[in-house]
């Protein structure tokens, strides 16, 4: 009877061990598809942005219309005297500054995005300062250099 027993456990020990590393396996053969499909469904979206990037250059005509549309709204501010609402109208034009007009520029020309990024902090100089005059002329600068 203790051999039976005996034979019984070790028996049920091996299945156990053999169903666990059957389903180990499982796992890491999983793991590994899904980090497969995850690169590959990566890649496919870098091809899609650059693709649309490329074949789409109305977005970057829009970018630079919305940010010329942000500077005459900040120009009807400044002509208020709203510098409060001409500070928050910047910081929006700012950071669509920064990520839809600057970068094409760079890649055509550092000097240029440079020189427009500095006419843009001068811009926020002068609704600091709640100069009228010199914010006017910044706004009316960095249009001329969106519109180059």
């Amino acid at each position: 009877m203790k051999s039976k027993n005996l034979l019984s456990l070790m028996l049920t020990i091996l299945l156990v061990i053999a169903l666990s590393a059957c389903n180990s396996k499982g796992n890491d053969k999983q793991t590994t598809d899904s980090n497969n499909q995850s690169s590959h469904k990566h890649s496919n979206n870098d091809t899609e942005e650059q693709h649309s990037e490329e074949s789409n250059p109305s977005q970057a005509e829009k970018d630079f219309q919305s940010e010329l549309d942000g500077l005459t709204k900040l120009q009807s501010e400044i002509q208020k005297g709203d510098f409060q609402s001409a500070g928050n109208e910047y910081e929006s034009l700012h950071e669509a500054f920064h990520t839809s007009v600057l970068p094409p520029v760079e890649k055509k020309n550092t000097n240029l995005a440079e020189e427009m990024h500095n006419k843009f902090d001068a811009l926020e100089e002068a609704i600091n300062k709640k100069d009228k005059t010199q914010a006017s002329k910044m706004v009316d600068t960095n249009r001329q250099n969106i519109l180059q």
